[in-house]
């Protein structure tokens, strides 16, 4: 046993290395290999979500496969490892690099792990053996270089992977988003804006909307209520993932409702209000009594020409209902305007004040 036992650490020691770089070695060829997988994928989802007439769920079983290569190349890399050399296996490996012990070491292994025979003889090969055996520098077989030189080839390759990784995260979110979005809807909603609104006559109205808590790469669009049937218009996206639908002027009111992938939001109501126009304004002019003049009255008119101090009231009719109306004087005096009621389905309004 005495002349095993440095047969038995040369063996150990060179097994050690051996194994240690041969990890490093599986770990480069992982890295390289889960790196190259997920930047294909990477690609190919981003040219998918560009498309995103696609199914969402599509996506996602791009993302699943994608994986499950990575998944695949990194158990394909570290296969080998599960493999531990054997003694015989190191033995030829150390003569393979020492050709001065003329096959002893490779003798004396299969002596230690054979049925102990030959007496005197075998003692005297493991002797020598293991006197040959600790004459060896271990860094003739395995340099300690070597084994630190693959150590920082691993150490890229993993970071490597791991910066493609923090890249493809965004695309991976996407994918997962996309999953969610198909098989689970109900969890999913859309933040619609301006919802129900009223706007005046002819002016511009931009909808947005937004997935809550899900950024999957869909088509929104906004459907709009023709009597009992849905008319589609497509949506944009910017790149924080809000939809936009800009409308030039709107003339008429419409109800709309916006849909994105298996989400349809609420149905909201836009009404449009029309600026009122004045359409006739009449004069009553009351004169001093020292001029002796009858009260007169214009109708359809609006120029005031009165002597000094004639009283002068002003009646000012619009095509529709007004809740409030003011006018400014000459020099920016401004008078406010009292409702009158309705009058044939007008509501005009009247101001008094000395000329």
């Amino acid at each position: 046993m005495d002349s095993a036992q440095p047969i038995r650490e040369l063996l150990d020691r060179v097994r050690a290395r051996w194994q240690a770089i041969r990890a490093f070695q599986a770990a480069v060829r992982a890295g390289l290999a889960a790196s190259a997988v997920l930047t294909v994928a990477m690609l190919i989802v981003r040219g998918v979500a560009q498309w995103a007439s696609q199914p969402p769920i599509a996506l996602g079983i791009l993302a699943a496969a994608s994986l499950l290569l990575a998944v695949g190349a990194v158990v394909w890399a570290f296969a080998p490892l599960r493999h531990r050399p054997s003694d015989a296996r190191v033995a030829r490996f150390v003569e393979e690099r020492a050709p001065a012990l003329d096959d002893r070491l490779a003798a004396a292994v299969d002596a230690l792990n054979g049925p102990p025979k030959g007496g005197f003889v075998r003692t005297a090969m493991l002797a020598d053996a293991a006197t040959r055996a600790g004459e060896i520098d271990l860094d003739t077989i395995l340099p300690a270089e070597a084994v630190r030189r693959s150590g920082f080839q691993a150490a890229a390759a993993l970071l490597l992977l791991v910066i493609v990784g923090a890249i493809a995260s965004v695309p991976a979110r996407q994918a997962w988003d996309a999953v969610s979005l198909t098989l689970f809807p109900s969890r999913v909603s859309l933040d619609v804006r301006p919802g129900d609104a009223r706007v005046n006559a002819g002016t511009p109205l931009a909808i947005e909307a937004r997935l809550v808590g899900n950024r999957a790469p869909v088509v929104a669009r906004v459907e709009v209520a023709d009597g009992d049937r849905w008319r589609t218009v497509e949506m944009t996206r910017d790149p924080a993932g809000t939809f936009r639908l800009a409308l030039d002027a709107v003339t008429a009111p419409f109800k709309y409702r916006v849909t994105a992938g298996a989400v349809t939001s609420a149905t909201f109501a836009v009404s449009v209000a029309r600026i009122p126009r004045v359409t006739r304004i009449d004069l009553d002019y009351t004169f001093p009594p020292a001029l002796g003049l009858k009260p007169r009255a214009e109708r359809d008119g609006g120029d005031i020409y009165a002597p000094a101090g004639s009283s002068v009231r002003v009646r000012v009719h619009t095509d529709r209902e007004v809740a409030s109306a003011r006018m400014t004087l000459n020099g920016g005096k401004t008078l406010a305007l009292t409702a009158e009621g309705p009058l044939n389905g007008t509501a005009p309004g009247s101001a008094g004040g000395n000329v």
